[in-house]
């Protein structure tokens, strides 16, 4: 449901989509202070999907996103 653009999001869908995208974040976030930095990327790439509509939080995934890029161009 959440990814489907033909259903209309209620409130609570919206919450939880949000809660999801949170979580999956916090996740990739243990994950790279763990060392396990293919781990985490796959998981802020889940988080940014589940918060595609919520530029706040998009924004600071993207920006995890791009960090954790140039450290692996290093």
């Amino acid at each position: 449901h959440f990814f489907d653009e033909s259903i209309r999001l209620d409130r609570m869908a919206k919450f939880f989509k949000t809660y999801y995208g949170r979580l999956f974040f916090a996740r990739g976030f243990v994950a790279e202070k763990l060392g396990q930095a293919s781990e985490a990327s796959a998981l802020y790439d889940k988080a940014s999907q589940f918060l595609n509509d919520n530029p706040a939080f998009l924004t600071q995934v993207n920006e995890v996103r791009r960090r954790l890029l140039i450290e692996k161009v290093k």
